[in-house]
């Protein structure tokens, strides 16, 4: 991101600045080389630009240097420098109203002020993806979260053909949760204008831009469009209602292909894949809204994909797919994501059983919880070297199932692992991703098992989270803003094991005041029935990292003994306690005073569990 808009410095110049807003959408940009106001506030801005290259280069040096300290500083210097140049693109655009507030159209000029920072941090990224990575914008201009228009307006009174370049983020979290409509508003998907000449034309482009093996025969009087793709040729479906797409094979490929298409990086390539017999003659149509059918000549069951893969060169470093190389993360030594057909055709009754689907999987993947980021109770009970739990997992678009993690049936799914570290066991893996208009969360997590003496302890769903946002004036990424946090646990469940005291319960997580506390419910012996309360604090007395632990417990409608010489016991309680120590003489004047009694001897103690806890 901050090698995108560092391009910014070369952009914004007064000589430039016409053309530019053109490019964003004026049709008759105003020429506002003479307004000396304006033209400071865009060298101002173009300083900003240029700015971010020693921030940039710092960052890279850090990087190369294996400096875990060094990298974090520097990408937080970057995240500045990238506020830096918005705050000021954000005075460039107030100033701009203030340069046209005279001219016959200042209402719109006005109106496209507004939206002046979106559209220009927008175009900068997608300047530097047609430059550094094709391929991917390509892909972007597929899914239509990349728009790329040419268009003939007039710049200083000569006619001049711009390419007004757009990203359209809201489109990504949708495509999460209603791929179907995307496609159906970018491309008539469902509809009879279905505009399949627009994406066979984006689907080249993608081609294009490994080597040029697509090629497109347009329309004649006798015939449609069609893509041909390396013996597969694809054309709009005209004759069904509403239309969709149909190919048709003019190839024999091997049983088992695994044809590498481009090579992006050392680590990554585009790959067809083929597993099974792919007759001649095989003919496919996809058809509103995702039925895919498959015809041959004769039986057929394969599979085939057109995907990006990745496999790490060296075993000891994997990609880190969620969270931070050095802190908790999500990593995995093969990744892989693209297109998969599962093709199926019983020639005997004339039917076909075949699916098409989106998927992204990675296999010898490792969660990584780093124990440095935890609270003081996790990061000493966690071993040091953190918690390595290992899963793979997969995500799926089918058009039979929608969007879904394998094992699952939702963007929300569990894995169990059952890995033992000592006294600590991972249980579960929690997956999950949460799309909005606004933003999208991913959360990896995990619930762990932890032994403490007598007291088991179960946390909850602690991991990393990342937040991914789409503010309307950009955030720490340019046009996105994107926070990776350490999960604190939703809770831990106890059990306690302890001289005839059995029982468990549940402590909730107060991160604000760096606690867990709840209740318990236990037995003595079999025959007693006691309430518990309990609290595990995550920071010591002095500020620093660590945990305690301290639990209360009262007998339940305990019936008073007597004892005879004129005493009776009227009540039983008890404390366990892991790190705390106790003061004597407080006790001693807690019980004359009475105060320890609504502690030990708590009344109605389910009603008044919140003053309890708050005593504790």
């Amino acid at each position: 991101m901050g090698l995108a808009l560092s391009c910014l410095e070369s952009v914004l110049t007064p000589e430039n600045a016409t053309i530019l807003f053109a490019e964003l959408g004026l049709d008759a940009a105003p020429n506002l080389a003479g307004d000396i106001g304006f033209t400071q506030k865009l060298e101002n801005a173009a300083q900003r630009a240029g700015a971010l290259f020693p921030a940039i280069e710092t960052l890279s040096n850090a990087r190369e240097s294996n400096n875990d300290l060094a990298t974090l500083q520097a990408v937080g210097q970057l995240l500045l420098a990238i506020r830096g140049l918005v705050l000021a693109l954000d005075d460039l655009a107030t100033d701009f109203v203030r340069a046209t507030a005279a001219l016959p159209q200042a209402a719109d000029l006005e109106a496209f002020a507004l939206t002046f920072v979106d559209l220009l941090l927008g175009n900068a990224v997608v300047n530097y993806l047609e430059l550094a990575h094709p391929f991917l914008r390509r892909i972007l201009s597929c899914l239509a979260i990349v728009e790329m228009k040419p268009v003939t307006v007039p710049v200083d009174n000569v006619p001049t053909t711009v390419v007004r370049k757009k990203l359209h983020l809201d489109r990504v979290s949708r495509w999460l949760t209603e791929p179907g409509t995307v496609f159906h508003d970018v491309y008539g998907w469902g509809e009879n204008g279905f505009d399949g000449n627009a994406l066979l034309a984006n689907v080249r482009d993608v081609f294009d831009a490994l080597f040029p093996i697509a090629v497109i025969h347009k329309a004649d009087e006798d015939d449609r469009s069609d893509l041909d793709l390396f013996g597969f040729l694809v054309r709009v479906a005209a004759d069904a209602s509403p239309p969709g797409l149909e190919g048709q094979l003019f190839a024999n490929p091997a049983e088992q292909t695994d044809l590498t298409l481009g090579q992006l990086t050392d680590a990554f390539r585009v790959a067809l894949q083929i597993d099974g017999a792919l007759a001649e003659d095989l003919r496919l149509r996809l058809l509103p809204p995702a039925r895919l059918e498959a015809r041959a000549g004769a039986n057929l069951k394969a599979s085939a994909a057109l995907s990006l893969i990745g496999e790490s060169e060296d075993p000891n470093h994997s990609f880190v797919i969620l969270g931070a190389s050095s802190g908790s993360r999500l990593e995995a030594a093969h990744v892989s994501t693209g297109l998969v057909a599962d093709l199926g055709y019983d020639a005997a009754t004339d039917s076909t059983k075949s699916d098409f689907r989106f998927e992204a999987k990675f296999t010898g993947g490792e969660l990584v919880l780093d124990a440095s980021e935890a609270d003081g109770f996790l990061a000493s009970v966690l071993p040091s070297s953190g918690v390595h739990a290992p899963f793979d997992a997969s995500l799926t678009l089918s058009s039979s199932r929608g969007f879904s993690f394998s094992g699952s049936g939702s963007l929300d799914a569990t894995f169990p692992v059952g890995l033992s570290l000592g006294a600590v066991t991972v249980l579960l893996v929690h997956m999950g991703l949460q799309p909005s208009d606004s933003s999208i969360t991913a959360e990896l997590s995990a619930s762990i098992g932890l032994t403490l003496g007598p007291v088991r302890a179960l946390v909850e769903r602690v991991g990393i989270a990342t937040v991914l946002t789409f503010p309307d004036h950009g955030g720490n990424l340019g046009v996105l803003d994107l926070g990776i946090i350490f999960r604190a646990p939703t809770g831990a469940g106890l059990s306690i094991d302890a001289a005839g005291v059995t029982g468990g319960g549940f402590l909730f997580h107060d991160e604000t005041r760096q606690l867990y506390a709840g209740s318990m419910q236990l037995s003595l012996n079999e025959t007693i029935t006691l309430s518990a309360f309990g609290l595990i604090g995550t920071q010591m007395p002095d500020g620093s990292r660590g945990y305690s632990l301290i639990v209360f417990i009262t007998a339940e409608d305990f019936e008073p003994i007597p004892l005879g010489l004129g005493f009776t016991l009227q009540g039983i309680g008890g404390m366990i306690a892991v790190n705390r120590t106790f003061d004597q003489d407080v006790l001693r004047a807690g019980m004359r005073s009475d105060t320890l009694k609504t502690l030990l001897f708590p009344r109605d103690p389910v009603a008044n569990a919140a003053t309890i806890i708050q005593s504790l």
